[in-house]
């Protein structure tokens, strides 16, 4: 899932969520049927209506990371709401929700999302410091393939 790593990256950059989306979509253009996706889910969670999920498809697929970025970018300010707007629409519901978690999670924090949620969660101090570890051992790293150890057109160029 390289697209969602694409699109957190630039989040944690300090991009907006509608241009990492934008810049993802343009870097894996060359990847025709999941960037046609992706561009109907952009401009369809940005349109006036609300009925538009059922358009990106069923949910299996290349369909799940367009309903996710969907819900995720229709929703942007209310991490709850885009989480049920995710898992509740047919086909892969769990991978949904976990993308749209994702995406929502580096873009909002950890502040966003409801407190029953993040307080019923198991080994939450665990979980919270290795996600900490994780993120402070990674910053400064703006190079895409240093970072992956992988080229953008998906070759591996170095072993991790």
């Amino acid at each position: 899932m390289f697209i969602c790593r694409y699109s957190c990256s630039a989040l944690l950059e300090g991009q907006d969520l509608e241009a990492a989306l934008r810049d993802t979509i343009k870097e894996y253009q060359n990847h025709e049927e999941c960037s046609e996706r992706l561009t109907l889910a952009l401009e369809l969670a940005l349109s006036a209506s609300d009925n538009d999920i059922s358009r990106l498809g069923e949910g299996i697929g290349e369909e799940v990371l367009a309903i996710s970025v969907y819900c995720a970018l229709k929703h942007r300010d209310d991490f709850k709401k885009a989480l049920i707007a995710a898992v509740n629409h047919d086909g892969d519901s769990d991978s949904r929700g976990a993308i749209t978690g994702n995406v929502l999670g580096v873009y909002l924090g950890i502040q966003m999302i409801p407190e029953d949620w993040d307080n019923g969660v198991e080994m939450r101090e665990v979980l919270t410091q290795i996600a900490d570890d994780l993120h402070a051992a990674n910053r400064g790293k703006d190079d895409w393939q240093r970072d992956t150890g992988i080229s953008r057109d998906f070759k591996v160029v170095e072993k991790l």
